[in-house]
């Protein structure tokens, strides 16, 4: 599988581009805005977009859902946790920076915990990572050494809790209880800035 990295939005978001091209199949994680690069991509492979998977419904991480269901035909599976489905149907938080945001239809699948997620022939575990949102997941993959952790953790940094749904003790239990046990060379793909590594941060986040 081939992974691929996209910086969309105002707020210079990651959106990645996950690739199975022997199974002619792909995924999106946290597709912050409309990009018609990433859809070329994804339509001059010959790939269908099976899934679209969201760590947390924060607006700028969800931005562009609804362009790439209407852009492909393969009808994408929109997965996201039930405990963040009240912040999808609010706006994902738009209100708080003082303007209005409509994520559009459902999510297809509202997941939980102590389940995987199936891309071509890679299992994604679901982590429940709460702290900056309620339901924020990371998607962990053991084959590909990687998990996509959206703003629970970054490169020497840490997801706010100064949000009106976020919570720093979850914060800092996810982050100990659920990243720090992945194995040391796990590469974190996060929400903002660049990959790092679980062992990295162990050694060397300022924050923990």
């Amino acid at each position: 599988m081939i992974i691929k990295t996209y910086v969309l939005g105002p707020i210079e978001n990651n959106t990645y581009l996950l690739m199975d091209e022997e199974n002619g199949i792909c995924a999106l994680v946290d597709p912050a805005a409309p990009s018609q690069e990433l859809l070329t991509d994804i339509l001059e492979r010959r790939l269908d977009l099976t899934h679209i998977l969201i760590t947390h419904a924060h607006f700028d991480h969800v931005g562009g859902v609804n362009w790439f269901r209407e852009k492909v035909a393969s009808h994408p599976k929109v997965v996201l946790h039930r405990n963040d489905f009240p912040l999808w149907k609010q706006g994902g938080g738009a209100k708080d920076f003082g303007f209005k945001f409509n994520p559009g239809s459902d999510p297809d699948l509202l997941i939980e915990s102590d389940r995987n997620i199936s891309i071509g022939k890679m299992q994604f575990k679901i982590l429940h990572t709460p702290g900056h949102t309620p339901g924020h997941t990371t998607f962990y993959s053991r084959e590909l050494s990687a998990a996509f952790c959206g703003d629970v953790i970054f490169y020497h940094g840490i997801g706010r809790t100064d949000l009106p749904v976020s919570n720093e003790m979850d914060l800092f239990e996810s982050i100990e209880n659920k990243i720090f046990k992945l194995p040391p060379k796990t590469v974190l793909y996060p929400g903002h800035g660049p990959q790092t590594t679980v062992q990295e941060e162990i050694k060397n986040n300022p924050f923990l």
